[in-house]
């Protein structure tokens, strides 16, 4: 019997393993890894959940676009203050964009670690040929569960990693979601 060797990445602290490891956890930081293809894998703990402090850092900061473009813009815009007077600006878009992106970050994290558990369905999976970085593009991946209450939520998620390939349309993931509000919602294990 042929079986294939699968690489996965590590959506909590990026460790990448060129073959699927045989414990369910990372090495590293000891977060579960995704299953390999159509397994949802087993239903995420009940809710506080603590998730790795390296991913945190990443959401909020490193992995968080708009924050890492306001932090850059307040750092160019203070000297610029002083030296030529219209760093003002650079700070004030700085700070902007750094209290969006920690908003997003917060609400991540905030599925991630107190969100109700529902089954989800993949419903799509693209290129999103509007962004690249080296020549590489990356897949956009749509997803529905229903509430609680009833209700079908769609959200999606952009990942980098070439392990989502082995996503297809149709495949059942686990989905973490504030009841309060559901449009804040997470796959489980993240989607790198």
């Amino acid at each position: 019997m042929l079986t294939i060797q699968r690489s996965v990445t590590c959506p909590w602290c990026r460790t990448y393993y060129e073959s699927y490891p045989a414990a369910p956890n990372c090495v590293n930081c000891g977060g579960p890894l995704p299953k390999a293809g159509a397994d949802k894998g087993e239903k995420p703990d009940a809710p506080p959940r603590i998730l790795p402090k390296k991913f945190i850092h990443q959401v909020m900061l490193w992995r968080n676009t708009h924050s890492m473009i306001g932090v850059i813009f307040m750092v160019i815009g203070i000297p610029t203050i002083v030296a030529m007077g219209f760093g003002l600006i650079f700070v004030t878009v700085g700070y902007f964009l750094l209290r969006h992106g920690r908003k997003v970050g917060n609400e991540k994290i905030n599925a991630l670690t107190n969100g109700i558990a529902a089954e989800g369905i993949i419903t799509e999976m693209a290129k999103d040929t509007t962004q690249s970085i080296n020549g590489q593009h990356p897949y956009i991946i749509q997803y529905t569960f229903t509430t609680q209450d009833g209700s079908l939520q769609q959200d999606s998620v952009t990942s980098w990693d070439d392990n989502n390939t082995m996503r297809n349309h149709g495949d059942n993931i686990w989905v973490v979601y504030i009841p309060e509000n559901p449009s804040i919602s997470s796959p489980w294990p993240p989607i790198v």
